[in-house]
């Protein structure tokens, strides 16, 4: 085996461990990259859960407020604690701020059940 062959040899993985470390840092700071997306994310998600509380406790304000969400007889009472409690959803147009507010300034239904 010659002096030439040996050397090229070193060099080939010399070249292999230069490509690894270099993929290596790449793949460094696309992590780095992807941690600080998730951060930001969770951030943002814990500002927007924020925003929709105190939009929530608004519109209940709202609407304990209004005489439209107020029962004044008996049979009307009784009527609302026989229906079934469910929670909004994105999917139930009754339960978007805007059907509500809707609701309160035409004191009707907008949505035929």
């Amino acid at each position: 085996m010659s002096s030439d062959d040996g050397d090229m040899e070193n060099q080939a993985e010399l070249e292999e461990k230069t490509r690894l470390i270099n993929q290596v840092l790449e793949l460094q700071h696309t992590l780095e990259d992807l941690s600080a997306r998730v951060d930001a994310v969770k951030e943002e998600n814990l500002k927007l859960k924020s925003e929709n509380q105190v939009l929530g406790q608004y519109i209940e304000n709202l609407m304990s407020a209004s005489s439209v969400f107020q029962t004044t007889d008996t049979k009307s009472k009784r009527n609302m604690e026989r229906r079934p409690q469910h929670r909004c959803s994105p999917r139930l147009p009754e339960c978007s701020p805007l059907y509500t507010f809707q609701y309160i300034q035409t004191k009707t239904p907008l949505v035929s059940y």
